[in-house]
């Protein structure tokens, strides 16, 4: 019960601050809010960036989101897995890479997991690139049944088309439960208005 309700409740927050950064620009600030009954405090900084590229389908902007979740009294957990543009990638032991990366405009992926135990698995993203370009590191915490714990989120969109990064959680979800993270994040982001910069 607690899983559904924390990963429903980053569904929606990460939803909630795209789509509320869309029409200005934030300065990292320290915010606390309720999630699930528990108190959150939370740096975050995001901007927008328009992307005039006609022949996609909609407007596909850059989303730079930055943003630490902390549960009090939690040490740190392990991670246990990540997406990456429209596949969901499992943590597991030595170098991950991503079949038809071509094909998703990623040039490659390089990470390494080290694994403890069946749910004790750390990973740390150590190059994302995506048409040669360097994308952004992504590192965090969290322990799903946990009720308190420590979760760092950081998202990429490439000016072109594809998500580089798409979201870093502690728990081994389902494919369903990654494509509703998938969603939320996307409508934040395709909401964007026109003007912004």
């Amino acid at each position: 019960m607690m899983r559904k309700q924390l990963l429903k409740g980053l569904c929606g927050l990460c939803a909630l601050l795209l789509v509320a950064g869309c029409s200005s620009k934030f300065k990292p600030q320290w915010q606390t809010c309720e999630l699930d009954g528990l108190s959150v405090e939370m740096p975050f900084a995001l901007e927008t960036y328009p992307d005039s590229r006609n022949e996609l389908p909609e407007p596909v902007r850059k989303l730079v989101v930055d943003m630490q979740m902390l549960f009090h009294e939690e040490p740190e957990l392990p991670i246990m897995g990540m997406i990456n543009s429209t596949q969901y990638i499992p943590a597991v032991s030595g170098q991950l890479s991503l079949d038809g990366a071509a094909e998703n405009g990623i040039a490659g992926i390089k990470a390494r997991a080290d694994q403890t135990g069946t749910d004790d698995i750390r990973m740390e993203t150590t190059t994302i690139e995506t048409d040669g370009i360097a994308g952004r590191e992504v590192s965090g915490t969290m322990d799903i049944d946990a009720q308190k714990v420590k979760f760092r989120m950081r998202v990429y969109v490439d000016e072109a088309r594809m998500w580089i990064v798409q979201f870093v959680w502690g728990a081994d979800v389902s494919d369903k439960v990654a494509d509703r993270i998938m969603e939320s994040i996307s409508l934040g982001q395709t909401s964007a208005p026109a003007s912004a910069s």
